[in-house]
C-alpha cells in the first residue's frame, strides 16, 4: 500500500497586519477581528494575559497556557516584574530553553513515526477484512480498546502499518499486548516512537523489526523492563 503523507501545510500568503478598530480607510464598518483587537487592547496587561491564557488552556492545556503566560508577561512587563513573576531572568531563559528543547525532541520523534507506512481507517478495515455499513469503525474500536495505535493527523487518525498481520488479517497479538501494556491509548505518539526507534537492548534494532521473527517474544519482556 502506498505511504500516506498527512497534509497540513499552511496555505495562503503572508499574514497582513490588522488595522486599528473603528471605520476602515474606505469607511467600511470594522470586522470582528478589528473589534477583537480593540477589546484586547483596552484590557490592562494582566487582564490581557489572563484572557489569552484562558483561551489557550481550553484547547492546548494548562501547562502550555502557563508557559505562554510567562512569555507574554516577559514582553509586557519591566525586568523587575518579570523576575517576581517567573524568577530571575537566567531562570526564565533556562525554562524557555528547556521548552524549546522538549519541542525539538518531540518533533523529531513525530517525524520518525510519520516516516513509517501508515494506514487510514479505510485501509485498516481492508487489512482486517471488515465490511459492512461502516467498516472504518473497526479501527476506532481497536484504538479505543488500546490494541491499536492511532496517531492524530489533522481531522483523522493514521495507523502504523507494522501493527498488522496481513496474512492472518488481524492486529498482531504481541502488538496488542505491548500497546496495552505501554498505555498507547493515552500516549500514542510516545508508544509509536518506542516501536520505531533503535533500541540498545536490541543491538540497535527497532522493536518493530522483531515482529514476525523468533525474537518477537522478547518484546513484552523489553517493554516491561523499560516501563515498570
Amino acid at each position: 500500500m502506498a505511504r500516506i503523507v498527512p497534509s497540513g501545510a499552511p496555505r495562503g500568503g503572508p499574514i497582513r497586519p490588522v488595522e486599528s478598530a473603528g471605520s476602515t480607510e474606505n469607511g467600511a464598518q470594522p470586522s470582528d477581528l478589528d473589534q477583537l483587537e480593540s477589546d484586547l487592547g483596552a484590557l490592562e496587561s494582566e487582564q490581557f494575559v489572563s484572557t489569552v491564557c484562558s483561551v489557550i488552556a481550553m484547547s492546548a492545556g494548562d501547562q502550555r497556557a502557563r508557559t505562554l503566560g510567562v512569555l507574554l508577561r516577559a514582553l509586557l512587563h519591566e525586568d523587575a516584574e518579570v523576575e517576581s513573576l517567573a524568577g530571575a531572568p537566567a531562570n526564565l531563559r533556562e525554562h524557555l530553553n528547556g521548552v524549546l528543547e522538549d519541542i525539538a525532541i518531540k518533533s523529531e520523534a513525530h517525524r520518525a513515526v510519520l516516516d513509517e507506512e501508515m494506514y487510514d481507517s479505510s485501509a485498516v478495515a481492508s487489512a482486517l477484512g471488515h465490511s459492512g455499513v461502516n467498516p472504518r469503525d473497526a479501527a476506532s474500536d481497536l484504538r479505543r480498546k488500546g490494541a491499536l495505535l492511532g496517531v492524530r493527523s489533522g481531522n483523522r487518525y493514521l495507523y502504523p502499518a507494522f501493527q498488522f498481520d496481513l496474512v492472518e488479517r488481524r492486529v498482531r497479538d504481541t502488538v496488542a499486548q505491548v500497546n496495552r501494556h505501554l498505555d498507547g491509548t493515552h500516549d500514542p505518539w510516545g508508544v509509536s516512537s518506542w516501536w520505531v526507534s533503535p533500541n540498545p537492548r536490541l543491538d540497535w534494532d527497532a522493536p518493530k523489526d522483531l515482529l514476525g521473527t523468533d525474537r518477537e517474544r522478547d518484546l513484552m519482556v523489553l517493554a516491561g523492563a523499560e516501563y515498570e
